[in-house]
């Protein structure tokens, strides 16, 4: 998609599917941050939903009090999301759902099957609406 659109120069330093010593995620701190494993779509990841995560880098005052408003990049911001749009509508507009990477981390694997052993990801019917309520 980005190489028919925005055309960004992307870094895969925390791309944990492609696992090798340069990758960010492998190491536990100090030597890795493991960005995958402690963001908010892990637990997508875990019950086998495909995710992608987009971002426009960090910066040494990431999720520190001086993480302050002057340091966001709102033009790089801005060509990410387009990014993440055009993704988006190509996903929506294509016959079947996106597959899983046939590799996967071993420790997403290991994640994933715990994650079924205990029952994540099951569909939880709904409640009919209550009596008066509009629906």
């Amino acid at each position: 998609m980005n190489n028919g659109y925005q055309k960004l120069v992307l870094n895969h330093f925390y791309d944990a599917t492609a696992p090798d010593a340069t990758h960010d995620n492998l190491g536990p701190q100090p030597n890795g941050q493991r960005i995958f494993y402690r963001s908010d779509h892990y637990n997508f990841a875990k019950v086998g939903i495909p995710i992608a995560f987009f971002s426009d880098g960090l910066h040494v005052d990431y999720h520190r009090p001086t993480d302050t408003p002057e340091k966001i990049d709102f033009k790089e911001i801005q060509q990410v999301s387009q990014t993440v749009a055009a993704v988006g509508w190509v996903l929506g507009n294509q016959p079947g759902r996106p597959q899983l990477n046939t590799k996967l981390p071993d420790q997403l694997v290991k994640d994933m099957k715990a994650a079924q052993a205990q029952g994540w990801g099951k569909i939880t019917p709904v409640l009919p609406p209550l009596p008066g309520e509009p629906y």
